[in-house]
């Protein structure tokens, strides 16, 4: 190897690496959709199906994007990878490295496949096992046993690695191309075979489709239609011999010349294609919702406050769930920006997130009942056989409720998990009502249980949350979501029955900021000052009221008012724009 190649392969992972550390939490953030278990019949069954085994080396590999570095190097070694194998495959059609630069467009597009939430990464696992069959039967010189070898390599990949078995056979046409056409010819039939294995595969209930193992639809379950970025990396091994088969030999210069400037500056720009068609909105959602996962609620907080230009309603959920664990949801909420009750109740559109963000809010508010059942539906969207963040919710919940026997059951199926086992093994010390009880958060929850066995919401959210603060004043959040809904809403009638409700009791001692706020515009409204002084309306609130009525009356000034419940009910309309 020259000092150069030397330094090209040393470069190579050192920037992939750094670039994807940028990206860590989006790594952690699909690890919830994909389960890896030590199991027999999970093994066998995915072996013995078209392109299981891809399927499992990359659950196998997903188990450790929990940790906040391994992800980025699992991904930058692989990526790497696919760039040596694709240089090397070039190079043994070209006969030099003049495409050394080139080579690294498969791996560029794969960088665009891995920071799509929707793919699954099986699709780069297969991409490296036809990379390494291309590979191998290149280095056959015998013409015969070329084409034998890919008959049987193109039928091994289209098992193992699915619709990548096409992308091979499209490869190999390309190759032989070297040869003259008619010497090629011959390879449209691993080309043609790849449909028929497909068809027989499809009719006899292998595959969910025949689209799904004849095209990339397989790595990207949950969506209709693929976008053109990732059909392109899909193509791209083929694509990349394709035009270093069609330029001149003339033009192909050495190391360091103009071409080699030119495939640069190609390369580059497929990267930041790829980079920038990351939705910046979307990995601040996927960071605060592993925050979540590991109950950081200052770092949630921190983030939002330093990510003004990409909030969203799903990452207000998080925001506002930070702040009723830390307790501060009913005095600090207009510190942030609200746009609506939408921002503090789970979303009714069940998806890939409103599932799991659904059974954390459902959590916090003291209903494990509606948690489980967001779990449940949150473990429908895996990848693989299952979402380990669903399981371990489901294990949580039914060791609320006393079902010992269902928690074990899935307890059980996360031992067998080389990432989950400690996790479940702890859980299992649980199983009984005194040790369930030991437990802060279960003998929490408990206590919030109605007398009946329902799962919740049968009269409504704003049924339940009553319930569970009458049942359970010390769980705190019940309350503070309460107050948020109906602030959120606007609902001054809601607002001003619940303070009549619960003030002075152990549920609501005293008011916090926002609802004295609320009470101060009700009594001028209805001039029933006498209201500030029953509910123990603070004089600093009582003078900024009026300050505040003296701005309404100017017309300018309001943003000193920017994070009362003042502003929100007069300036914010609930889709979080301002009034005019």
């Amino acid at each position: 190897m020259t000092m150069k190649k030397g330094w090209y392969y040393a470069a190579v992972p050192a920037i992939l690496f750094a670039t994807l550390l940028c990206f860590r939490h989006h790594l952690y953030y699909i690890e919830q959709f994909q389960l890896f278990i030590w199991d027999r019949e999970y093994l066998l069954s995915g072996l013995g199906a078209p392109s299981g085994f891809s399927a499992i080396f990359s659950d196998f590999l997903t188990q450790f994007y929990r940790f906040p570095v391994a992800g980025p190097l699992i991904h930058a070694a692989l990526l790497t990878l696919v760039t040596a194998l694709t240089a090397a495959v070039v190079k043994k059609v070209c006969g030099n490295d003049s495409f050394l630069i080139l080579s690294l467009l498969p791996a560029a597009f794969a960088l665009a496949d891995i920071l799509d939430t929707d793919f699954r990464h099986s699709g780069l696992i297969a991409m490296i096992l036809m990379l390494t069959a291309l590979l191998l039967i290149e280095n056959i010189k015998d013409g015969k046993k070329r084409f034998i070898v890919s008959i049987m390599a193109v039928a091994a990949v289209f098992w193992l690695a699915g619709s990548y078995s096409l992308i091979l056979s499209l490869a190999l046409l390309v190759c032989e191309t070297r040869n003259g056409l008619k010497a090629s010819a011959k390879y449209l039939l691993p080309l043609l075979m790849v449909p028929v294995l497909a068809w027989g595969c499809d009719s006899a209930g292998l595959v969910p489709s025949f689209k799904d193992i004849l095209l990339p639809h397989n790595y990207l379950p949950f969506l209709a239609d693929i976008p053109v970025i990732l059909w392109l990396s899909w193509i791209s091994v083929p694509l990349t011999i394709l035009v270093a088969r069609l330029v001149p030999e003339n033009l192909m210069g050495k190391p360091g010349s103009v071409s080699m400037v030119l495939q640069g500056c190609a390369v580059l720009a497929i990267a930041v294609l790829a980079l920038t068609g990351m939705d910046r909105g979307r990995y601040v959602f996927e960071a605060a919702d592993t925050m979540a996962r590991n109950k950081d609620w200052d770092k949630i907080l921190k983030l939002y406050k330093n990510n003004p230009d990409s909030r969203s309603v799903a990452l207000m959920k998080l925001v506002n769930l930070a702040l009723a664990e830390k307790g501060g949801l009913g005095e600090d909420l207009f510190e942030y920006s609200q746009s609506g009750s939408e921002c503090v109740i789970p979303s009714q559109e069940l998806d890939m997130v409103s599932t799991g963000v659904g059974s954390e809010l459902y959590w916090s508010m003291g209903l494990p009942g509606l948690s489980q059942r967001m779990a449940f539906e949150q473990d429908m969207y895996a990848f693989g056989i299952h979402n380990p963040r669903a399981l371990q919710r489901l294990v949580r919940t039914n060791l609320v409720y006393g079902e010992y026997a269902v928690a074990e059951k899935y307890i059980s199926l996360l031992e067998k998990s080389p990432a989950y086992r400690h996790w479940a093994k702890k859980q299992r010390l649980l199983l009984g009502d005194d040790a369930a009880m030991a437990d802060e958060e279960l003998a929490d929850l408990r206590r919030c249980l109605p007398d009946t066995t329902s799962l919740g919401e049968i009269d409504g959210l704003e049924m339940d949350l009553r319930m569970v603060a009458k049942t359970n004043p010390a769980h705190r959040q019940a309350i503070q979501y309460l107050e948020a809904l109906f602030l959120l809403d606007k609902d001054m009638g809601s607002t001003m029955a619940m303070v009549e409700e619960f003030y002075g009791t152990e549920v609501l001692p005293k008011l916090p900021k926002p609802l004295q706020e609320a009470v101060a515009i009700v009594a001028n409204s209805n001039g029933m000052n006498w209201q500030m002084t029953k509910y123990s309306v603070s004089n600093e609130v009582r003078k900024n009221y009026r300050k505040f009525n003296a701005v309404l009356q100017k017309g300018s000034g309001q943003s000193e008012f920017e994070d009362t419940f003042w502003y929100y009910a007069f300036f914010i309309n609930t889709d979080g724009n301002e009034n005019q």
